[in-house]
């Protein structure tokens, strides 16, 4: 991984990172058509015929319904930051209430620090 994209995501819980994977499905789907339209011009007029007015939505629909499903998926995690009151394990969300300010997750077993989770959750815009 580059040293730019480790500073970009490097500081983000484990569940956001992989939260962020999710962009990578329409995004490949865009980069196969356009290079699917250089080899095969033909092929992809035929199809840009075809489709018409809906080609827009067949390149970009996928993008808007990730999105839409990354947004609801960070409001979840806000609520159930908001709820443990800032106890939140960054891999696996388990509420660590009740539980030391530093150990192992009883859920999926990551070592966890409250503080160094909190400036993570707060890197990642999730903490207020």
């Amino acid at each position: 991984m580059s040293d730019l994209l480790k500073d970009l995501v490097g500081e983000l819980p484990p569940v956001l990172r992989r939260l962020l994977w999710w962009w990578l499905v329409p995004v490949l789907a865009i980069v196969g058509l356009v290079v699917a339209w250089a080899i095969f011009p033909g092929w992809m007029s035929k199809a840009m015929m075809t489709l018409g007015a809906w080609m827009p939505l067949v390149l970009f629909g996928p993008q808007f319904v990730i999105m839409g499903i990354l947004f609801r998926r960070q409001r979840q995690i806000r609520r159930a930051y908001r709820e443990s009151g800032g106890r939140l394990c960054g891999n696996c969300l388990q509420n660590l209430s009740g539980l030391d300010d530093v150990g192992v997750c009883p859920e999926c077993g990551r070592a966890y620090d409250i503080e160094r989770d909190r400036t993570m959750w707060k890197n990642a815009n999730i903490a207020e």
